[in-house]
């Protein structure tokens, strides 16, 4: 079951990155969500609604590894998928947050400097929108779509600043002539985290056959 819900996220990537800080609630929030979104779109058979799960499953996924240096997939364990399972208040805390993403994003301050892997994440979603919006295939977009949203996920919790903000015309215009290199950034990043996906993904389909025996015993 959780084997389709990241079928489609083969194509996408970022290398493990080992902890830098302590977690923040915020950031606890997003794994939290991330993994709801895993559990709820593995179990939904409408399409549309699978692929607003991914959309937000690649949100909280990149925001978390981008705020906390950790790997998603290194987060998630046994203990803490069941956890999260029993709980009642998951979906009344991710839901609302979910429904953010699908809307205009707030306007947020900008934090700070933005650093060379801030800026690659950026170019990165430019990137997956031109390309997603130049395919024909509904699982070229998809893939692409939840490119661009894991991008942006990691540049706004790196930053504090929209992509909306930052995808200025000028901006847009100066990336428009670098499709190879853009190519060559960006491609093995987009891989790379579809290959970590998937490992994520079998690893939650055994949790879920796992739980299923334990309360068959």
């Amino acid at each position: 079951m959780m084997r389709g819900l990241f079928g489609v996220a083969v194509a996408l990537g970022l290398a493990a990155q080992p902890a830098q800080a302590a977690v923040t609630p915020e950031q606890e929030s997003d794994l939290r969500c991330a993994v709801w979104a895993a559990l709820i779109g593995g179990n939904i058979e409408s399409p549309s609604k699978q692929h607003a799960f991914r959309l937000a499953l690649a949100w909280f996924s990149g925001r978390y590894e981008a705020g906390t240096g950790i790997a998603i997939e290194s987060a998630i364990t046994p203990e803490y998928v069941l956890s999260l399972a029993e709980e009642d208040g998951l979906h009344a805390e991710c839901a609302p947050r979910m429904q953010d993403i699908m809307s205009t994003p707030s306007v947020i301050p900008a934090q700070g400097t933005v650093t060379p892997e801030q800026e690659s994440d950026l170019r990165c979603a430019v990137w997956a929108a031109m390309i997603g919006g130049n395919r024909t295939s509904a699982n070229d977009q998809q893939a692409y779509g939840l490119a661009l949203t894991w991008f942006s996920g990691r540049y706004e919790a790196g930053t504090g600043i929209t992509t909306d903000q930052a995808m200025t015309p000028e901006y847009l215009h100066s990336l428009a002539e670098e499709e190879d290199s853009l190519n060559a950034e960006c491609i093995p990043r987009m891989r790379d985290m579809g290959q970590r996906f998937a490992v994520w993904a079998n690893r939650m389909s055994e949790f879920e056959q796992a739980s299923k025996s334990a309360v068959a015993e």
